[in-house]
Formats: C-alpha cells, sequence, structure tokens
C-alpha cells in the first residue's frame, strides 16, 4: 500500500446551498446573511450569536418588513398582532449554506468551533482547518447519518485490513461532553487521526485529521477540538 495515497475512506453526504457562505453581520434581530442575488436575510441567533436551525438543520429566517426593515409580528391564534408583541416573528426555513464565520468562529449546519491562533478555516462546503505552519488538516464531517455502533464496526474491519507495519493507537476522550472513539495511525510520513461521534440520534460526527508525521509535536488537534460545539445535541 501506497503510504502517501492512503486515505481513510468514510461517506458523507453534499450540503446544498441557496445562501452565499460570505460571513455574516449582526442586526437587533440576528445575523444578516447576504444570498447569491444580494439580498439581505435577517437569520435568527441564539443568546451567543450561534445561528439557530429549526429540526431539519435549516437556518430560521425572520421575515422583515421591505421598507422598515424590522420584523413582521407572528399573528396570533385568532389571526392579529397586538402592541408591544416582542420576539414572536414570522420566520420561515432557509437551506443551510455551506460555511459560516464570523472572526475566529466558523459554523456549519450541526456544529461551531472556535479556531486558535495560527489556524484558517478553507473548506467552502465543509469545515476544513488547516496549521498555518505545519499544513496539518482538520475535516470535520458533522452531519452524517447511521449509528455509531455501525461506524465503529466498520471501523474495526478496516483496521483489520491494515498491514501490521502501521501503528493504530485507539482511545476515547471527551468532545463537548460526548463520547469520542480516538483512533490515531502512523502511516510514516503523515499520521492520520479520527475520530468518531454520535452527537444525536441516527446523525453521526467522524474527524479526520492529517499531521506530518516529524510535526506531531506542534499541533494539538485534541486541542482544537476541545473548542468544539453541536447545536440541538
Amino acid at each position: 500500500m501506497n503510504k502517501k495515497a492512503f486515505v481513510f475512506l468514510c461517506a458523507f453526504f453534499a450540503l446544498m446551498f441557496a445562501l452565499a457562505a460570505c460571513g455574516k453581520r449582526t442586526s437587533p434581530y440576528g445575523a444578516v446573511i447576504v444570498d447569491k442575488q444580494g439580498m439581505e436575510h435577517v437569520i435568527m441567533t441564539d443568546a451567543n450569536g450561534v445561528t439557530v436551525i429549526d429540526s431539519e438543520g435549516d437556518l430560521v429566517e425572520i421575515m422583515t418588513d421591505s421598507d422598515s426593515k424590522k420584523p413582521i409580528a407572528a399573528p396570533t391564534s385568532e389571526g392579529t398582532t397586538y402592541a408591544g408583541q416582542v420576539g414572536e416573528y414570522e420566520t420561515h426555513a432557509v437551506t443551510f449554506p455551506g460555511i459560516l464565520q464570523e472572526g475566529s468562529r466558523v459554523e456549519d449546519r450541526r456544529c461551531y468551533l472556535t479556531m486558535p491562533e495560527g489556524w484558517e478555516q478553507i473548506g467552502r462546503e465543509r469545515l476544513i482547518l488547516r496549521h498555518l505552519e505545519t499544513d496539518a488538516r482538520i475535516t470535520i464531517l458533522s452531519d452524517m447519518t447511521g449509528s455509531l455502533t455501525g461506524a465503529l464496526r466498520d471501523k474495526e474491519e478496516q483496521l483489520a485490513k491494515l498491514s501490521p507495519e502501521f501503528s493504530v493507537q485507539e482511545s476515547t476522550v471527551t468532545i463537548d461532553g460526548l463520547e469520542a472513539y480516538r483512533t490515531q495511525y502512523d502511516m510514516g510520513e503523515v499520521t492520520q487521526i479520527s475520530y468518531l461521534m454520535q452527537p444525536q440520534l441516527n446523525k453521526l460526527c467522524r474527524i479526520n485529521c492529517s499531521v506530518p508525521t516529524d510535526k506531531l509535536s506542534e499541533v494539538d488537534v485534541d486541542a482544537v477540538l476541545q473548542t468544539l460545539r453541536f447545536k440541538n445535541k
């Protein structure tokens, strides 16, 4: 097996997006995101400024008046609105763009994290962090379907096929309060580190890291992942 060509194979679902992943700015009502046509959308955020998603993983857009740019109050059960109505606005779902970034915080539809100094986000449709000095990479696939049991079984089957010359270390770590199964493969010039966890029922998160073996002491991917937080877990 060619060590340089070895890739830890995994399935993932491509994100279809309607909004431009061009960052966001805030308004008193949420984050303002500009779509491909240059139209502004006010997206609901939580107290920490993180975009809110619905049960389907879509963004929640707050409908605004075209003239005043203020939110349109949602009607009551009687079909009326009332003076002083606050926080009860008309909304609709919007497909999440690939990536949103605001300063050092980056997020996709299922999770967000804070990039430490010395790292940059380079993915357009998924979270891919690159370490500037070593070119180490962290790829986060946060919206995979399936069971953790099945994913771990598949991992063990792949490990059994590896040549004995490859050094493999397995352990468990905690990320955002969740148990993550960590596997480290010494592939010679490159060390691969993968994590598997299940933040929601039938939803998997797989994290794949690639670090030049001679630079392992300079890159702490575990510390980076300690800033990872899942939405609606």
